[in-house]
Parts: C-alpha cells; structure tokens; sequence
C-alpha cells in the first residue's frame, strides 16, 4: 500500500526541514496541500523544498505550478475534470468528496484521493462521510483514503480496495512526527506483503 504524507495545513517552524528528514528516513510522495495560500505563497513554500522531494510530490490546486517546479503531479477538485483534458506530462489527480464523484472521473486518472475516510485529525469539525461498507477496488484508477487515516485503522483500508492512503494529523499531531511516520510506512509495507 502506498503512503502519501500530506503537509500540515497551517505553517510551523521547522517544517521543511522535518519534511527534509522524514523524506531522508523512506522517501515517499508528499501531498502540498496549503488551503489558504496565494500561488506566491505556495512558489516560495515549494523553493524550500529540495528538488528530489518536489519531484515526488503532488501539489493540490496549483496544477500549473506542478510543470514549473518540477513536480510530479497535481491533484484537483472533481469538477476540474469536468471540462479540463488531462496533462500527459504529469500525474492526474482528482481529490473527492464523494463516492459518486468517483464515477464520474476520466478513467486515464493517475488516482483520485477520497475525503474523509474517517473523522479528521486535523479539521475536527469535518466528520467521516463515506460508508465503510463501500469498496473501491472495481474503479480503473487507484483511490487512495484521505481523512483521519492513522496507524489504529489503517489495515482497514486494504479490505476497502484502497491502494494506499494519505495520512496527515496522525504524523503531524503526534509528539514525534518521525517515528509517527515510520510507523504507518512499516505498517504499510508489511499490509503489502
């Protein structure tokens, strides 16, 4: 299964460089995700970032900013895809906010994220809205679980169809995000096994 870390939503010190470490530690797909940023904002948050990060990062809501720095792809709302062609040059994806959302998505997507799997650890008024008896194995396209994913019900998602998911306060909430993080990648790895 794989594992996306998707950045804090809000900014702290230090970040890049616990970015830089956890990266260091397993390398792995980083979700840029800043909700409230400008795209100046966003550009100097991704100049901080080293460019074998960028290059395995998917940025949400800047797909032009993913051809610039170098990034290998962009996620965007659902209906972006409604009326936009998908970009050979880069990965494609769609974060949902629904399951019917899932069907209506071009079958050439790299993946869609679906949001939220489970009550947010980071936004606690957003609860889990997708029912745990839908299963997502039969889409053409891998669909990764966003939302309140954490090391207690992560071996869940693989009996879902989930190909990995995308975890965030359970890494950055927790005391020490390092060993947070290498705990859900272990997990992952042997749930792969």
């Amino acid at each position: 299964m794989k594992v996306f870390l998707m950045t804090s939503p809000v900014d702290f010190a230090g970040e890049h460089e616990l970015i830089e470490e956890l990266f260091e530690s397993y390398p792995f797909s980083l979700q840029i995700r800043k909700p409230e940023y400008s795209e100046s904002q966003m550009e100097k948050f991704l100049l901080g970032l080293p460019s074998e990060i960028r290059e395995m990062s998917i940025v949400h809501g800047f797909k032009d900013l993913a051809t610039s720095f170098s990034i290998a792809g962009y996620a965007e709302k659902t209906s972006f895809f409604q009326g936009n062609s998908l970009d050979s040059s880069l990965k494609n994806y769609a974060f949902c906010r629904k399951i019917e959302d899932l069907l209506s998505l071009p079958k050439e997507l790299s993946g869609a994220f679906l949001y939220p799997i489970y009550d947010s650890l980071t936004e606690p008024s957003v609860k889990a809205s997708i029912s745990a008896e839908y299963c997502v194995s039969d889409l053409p396209f891998p669909v990764f679980a966003c939302g309140g994913v954490s090391e207690e019900n992560f071996s869940g998602l693989l009996k879902r169809g989930f190909a990995g998911a995308v975890v965030c306060g359970s890494v950055w909430n927790y005391a020490d995000p390092l060993v947070a993080f290498k705990r859900i990648t272990r997990m992952a790895f042997r749930l792969s096994q």
